[in-house]
């Protein structure tokens, strides 16, 4: 049975979701949302952490670049953004928990 078939999601993605998909900061552990807590995009390698977190990180350099922590690609500050697509995913997490509780 595919929960969020309206939704556009494959079968592939769909059990992916069912395999608890953790969705969270490699630096503080803490789960992303889509509030306070979004995925910011760091570095060429497209690897995010929280906003607390990238903020933290560019504070504690007065450098222009910093480095990435996972992988040491320079943190180009004007090009950090939010992470859309860990967004979406989190989104259609947050739907199949929703839908999986009211089973």
């Amino acid at each position: 049975m595919e929960l969020l078939s309206g939704k556009g999601v494959t079968k592939e993605v769909e059990t992916l979701l069912r395999d608890k998909v953790e969705l969270e900061c490699f630096m503080c552990m803490g789960e992303f949302d889509d509030g306070d807590y979004a995925p910011m995009m760091m570095c060429m390698n497209q690897h995010s952490c929280c906003a607390p977190c990238l903020q933290e990180l560019l504070k504690n350099d007065s450098s222009k670049q910093v480095a990435c922590p996972h992988c040491g690609s320079p943190v180009i500050r004007k090009a950090v953004t939010k992470n859309r697509l860990l967004l979406t995913i989190f989104d259609l997490v947050k739907e199949y928990k929703k839908r999986v509780t009211q089973l």
